[in-house]
């Protein structure tokens, strides 16, 4: 991961453009490690950070 936020905020086209960098083999190896109860690439957050992120996609996901 980039050691700072790369973001691209836009009112057409909001990305990120890390996420391209993602094949779906990272994609099936971290859910095979989630699956085996290994996980890799865990990222800890504070109750905090976690609270407003949940908040967060809870209103991206209703729309």
């Amino acid at each position: 991961m980039r050691p700072k936020n790369t973001y691209v905020l836009s009112s057409s086209k909001p990305e990120c453009p890390t996420m391209n960098e993602t094949t779906l083999e990272d994609l099936y190896a971290t859910l095979r490690s989630i699956e085996a109860g290994a996980p890799i690439n865990e990222i800890q957050l504070s109750e905090e950070t976690a609270y407003w992120a949940r908040v967060a996609l809870e209103r991206m996901m209703s729309l």
